[in-house]
């Protein structure tokens, strides 16, 4: 059957996501999702072969959806998130020292004063994530960043008075309270990351042949009408079009979905990798 017929219809999609990309696949076709377990390399294989698992006996090839989109390996993403959060709280440590510089020396503070616009304050604004957690704690940050951003203002307010100690003693409780607060927010989302991230294996057959593909989170299973089913969009972030057979948009949001082909996951000699582990 065409997998363009796979979708639709009273046929369900399992959907999931791999970065900022939602993608479907037919439920049927679906056999298990599991933690993705320890991988043994295959010689010989492309780039998006990772090599393959054993299952209860059975060897199952993985194909390292990421990489088979040219998309960033997760393991990269989140390293690359982490020092990008370790960056942002060593500016704001620094920003705060300048304050106390410029205050002691009796110069102008030249640094962001509005927290929309500091380098943190841009990303977080930008940033999206299907991550429940990572959201969660991100939105933590907003209240403590608008509010040391606000001490600038004050400290501003207070060297124009030559009340030079009144700033520095505010400059102090910044300190102690809310930068300690940002700082223990940083270092509590980078091991969030490490603790928890952790790639999802969707077991699938296809035309007889049992393999895997890596993804980051399971979103469900829902149906995807035959009349919300439409062309790929023209722009797609430079994923490979031929991966995907059309897109669909969800009931309860509207939402795009990008819909895998099954045959263009498993090109030929990729059943032949379990063979060979």
């Amino acid at each position: 059957m065409p997998t363009t017929e796979l979708f639709g219809g009273d046929a369900p999609a399992t959907i999931f996501h791999l970065g900022d990309q939602t993608l479907a696949l037919p439920a049927f076709s679906v056999r298990e999702m599991i933690a993705m377990p320890s991988v043994t390399p295959v010689p010989r294989t492309p780039p998006w072969v990772r090599g393959a698992f054993n299952l209860r006996g059975r060897l199952i090839p993985v194909v390292d959806l990421r990489v088979k989109l040219g998309m960033c390996p997760l393991k990269d993403e989140v390293e690359d998130l982490i020092q990008l959060l370790g960056d942002r709280e060593q500016e704001h440590l620094d920003w705060l020292e300048e304050l106390e510089a410029s205050v002691r020396e009796g110069r102008e503070f030249r640094l962001a004063t509005d927290p929309t616009k500091c380098k943190f304050g841009r990303w977080q604004a930008s940033f999206q994530t299907n991550n429940p957690l990572l959201q969660q704690l991100l939105t933590r940050f907003t209240e403590p960043h608008e509010q040391i951003h606000a001490i600038a203002v004050e400290v501003g307010h207070l060297t124009t008075r030559n009340d030079k100690e009144a700033a520095l003693a505010l400059i102090e409780q910044a300190r102690t309270g809310l930068l300690d607060e940002m700082v223990r927010l940083f270092e509590r989302t980078r091991l969030m990351l490490r603790e928890t991230t952790r790639e999802i294996a969707i077991v699938l057959e296809h035309d007889g042949v049992e393999f895997a593909i890596s993804i980051d989170t399971v979103d469900g299973v829902e149906r995807l009408t035959s009349e919300s089913i439409e062309d790929l969009p023209d722009m797609l972030g430079g994923l490979d079009q031929d991966l995907f057979v059309g897109a669909a948009r969800r009931g309860r949001d509207g939402s795009i979905v990008l819909l895998l082909d099954l045959a263009a996951l498993l090109p030929a000699g990729v059943n032949k990798v379990a063979q060979s582990a």
